[in-house]
């Protein structure tokens, strides 16, 4: 009778654990199908008004305030180096609207907005510790979003990543991951061995390479034939590390 009650109750914890999984995996896919990367013209352009309206509490998680199923698109400035979005998708459903302490100097604050159905738009500028390649802090219309950082387990896995470096030299720390990305626009490589996420989540970055033997002034004016990749493209740009669960082609 005993072991009847243990095996019940470890089914029920099973499937309230299982159920929360597929929710939390329901609503990150829900998310990243309204996810839109603009360029800065295109997002600079469109006015993003703030109707007063929404009820802010401190300690209130972001989605606790938009429902996702109000939110009608999230656009983010510039490309999935500037934010990429796994981390965009972190903002969304683990950010927290608390007080914080920003750091003296920012490396660059990309910006997104999440665009409600009623016509409501909240704009968000995410503030990049330049030293961790990490968020500091989220300011918004409506007040500051907290989003934790990596767990400590993570943390023990620096990303020997330069600016300058080749794909070769990249390579041998880095694994491109799976799924599509952009050739030399912003190219998704995960961190080896960091399987350090409660569910399996890895490390990533997203980087950007310059074609090997291309000048610098052909490659910002962007005006080029995508070639072939080869060892030696240079990298020119680092996203912000953050977690997610491996793709596979």
């Amino acid at each position: 009778m005993r072991n009847n009650i243990l095996y019940a109750l470890a089914a029920m914890w099973f499937s309230l654990w299982a159920s929360g999984v597929a929710h939390a995996s329901s609503i990150e896919d829900s998310l990243r199908s309204i996810i839109y990367h603009e360029s800065d013209e295109v997002f600079q352009k469109d006015a993003c008004p703030w109707i007063a309206g929404q009820i802010l509490q401190q300690g209130s998680l972001l989605l606790d305030v938009f429902l996702l199923a109000d939110i009608k698109a999230v656009e983010v400035q510039g490309d999935e180096i500037t934010l990429p979005t796994a981390l965009v998708i972190q903002i969304l459903t683990q950010g927290r609207f608390e007080e914080t302490k920003h750091l003296i100097s920012v490396g660059s604050a990309p910006a997104g907005r999440i665009r409600l159905k009623n016509g409501n738009c909240l704009q968000f500028n995410v503030l990049i510790d330049p030293a961790k390649r990490a968020i500091s802090s989220i300011e918004t219309s409506a007040g500051e979003l907290i989003v934790p950082a990596l767990p400590e387990k993570c943390k023990t896995f620096a990303l020997q990543v330069k600016q300058g470096m080749t794909r070769a030299e990249v390579e041998k720390s880095l694994n491109p991951d799976g799924g599509e990305s952009v050739p030399f626009r912003y190219e998704r490589y995960v961190v080896q061995g960091s399987a350090c996420g409660a569910k399996g989540e890895i490390l990533k970055v997203n980087l950007g390479f310059k074609p090997a033997g291309m000048s610098d002034a052909i490659y910002f004016l962007g005006k080029w034939v995508t070639p072939t990749q080869s060892p030696q493209d240079i990298v020119v740009r680092i996203s912000p590390e953050y977690m997610e669960v491996p793709y596979f082609d």
